[in-house]
């Protein structure tokens, strides 16, 4: 990470637990442990690794991490700092991908001359590199959310079965009487109508 990002993310972390401190009560982690606050929270920016395998090596729980991580999201520089973070990544994985561009000539010269034989091995270590590279990348980029839209779709024939499945449910109420008016000596149409004076 480069110094300037690093500086970037220090300050907004540092920033957020003050906030915290302050907002919080004092028995929140981030007053009675901001260094272990402060790490979550930085594992939370950065995305690297695995999750779960950062929770194991530092007894952290799944809500633990996932409530640090909302407490950064309240504030509008977190996306920001995260774009920051998935920018610099995806320049390294382009550096990475040039090396490995060398080292796939290279190999693939020594299997051509006989050299080396190629193992599938060597293979999935490529493989398992790129994909820890992407999902890192995904991670800091916020390109792993995932969606879930739900749709309902009815046919004309649903609604109609729906509807008169309504009307025959529906039943009578007993009308409202309403008096005769008259005008100028000629009777207004009245007597019982459903509710409707006008």
């Amino acid at each position: 990470m480069s110094e300037e990002l690093q500086l970037k993310t220090k300050d907004f972390l540092g920033e957020r637990l003050k906030v915290l401190q302050a907002e919080k009560a004092p028995q929140h982690m981030a007053n009675l442990e901001p260094q272990r606050w402060l790490l979550i929270a930085k594992q939370c920016m950065s995305g690297k690794g695995k999750v779960t395998t950062f929770l194991r090596e530092h007894n952290v729980t799944r809500k633990m991490y996932y409530s640090i991580s909302n407490d950064l999201r309240g504030l509008g520089d977190f996306e920001k700092l995260r774009a920051e973070w998935g920018h610099e990544q995806g320049a390294m994985i382009d550096a990475k991908q040039a090396l490995e561009w060398e080292m796939i000539e290279r190999y693939g010269k020594q299997v051509e001359s006989g050299e080396t034989i190629v193992e599938a091995k060597d293979i999935t270590q490529i493989t398992r590199s790129r994909q820890a590279d992407f999902d890192t990348f995904q991670k800091a980029t916020g390109g792993n959310a995932q969606k879930i839209i739900v749709e309902h779709k009815t046919t004309i024939d649903e609604a109609l079965a729906f509807a008169a499945e309504a009307a025959k449910q529906v039943t009578e109420i007993e009308a409202e009487e309403v008096p005769i008016e008259q005008v100028d000596d000629e009777p207004l149409i009245g007597g019982h109508f459903c509710g409707f004076n006008d």
